[in-house]
């Protein structure tokens, strides 16, 4: 039943619901809040990579990190990054605009 849902979501729509995550992060600075949109995240990009065969959507990481940012976890942020590039995911500009910016 897990695999029909995430068929029907696809990539696309569990990035949108990570980048809500991100936005919302960055408004409310309550470190309960954070941590339960960055576990919220974690979970939406790991079906993500699911329904990408194992492969981590470009999308869907460039959105987990600027999440993480948003949170205050660079390190986790920087360690996507990583995991996403060996695993093959070519990082764009934009993935890594985030963690730029708080250099």
């Amino acid at each position: 039943e897990d695999f029909k849902t995430q068929e029907v979501l696809g990539g696309g729509p569990l990035a949108a619901i990570m980048n809500m995550l991100a936005t919302k992060a960055a408004a409310d600075r309550s470190s309960e809040h954070l941590a339960a949109a960055l576990r919220a995240g974690e979970m939406l990009l790991e079906a993500a990579v699911a329904i990408n065969g194992g492969r981590p959507p470009e999308s869907a990481v460039t959105v987990m990190v600027r999440l993480c940012c948003s949170c205050g976890a660079a390190e986790r942020a920087l360690s996507l990054v990583e995991e996403a590039r060996v695993a093959g995911m070519k990082p764009k500009l934009r993935t890594l605009t985030a963690i730029l910016a708080r250099a």
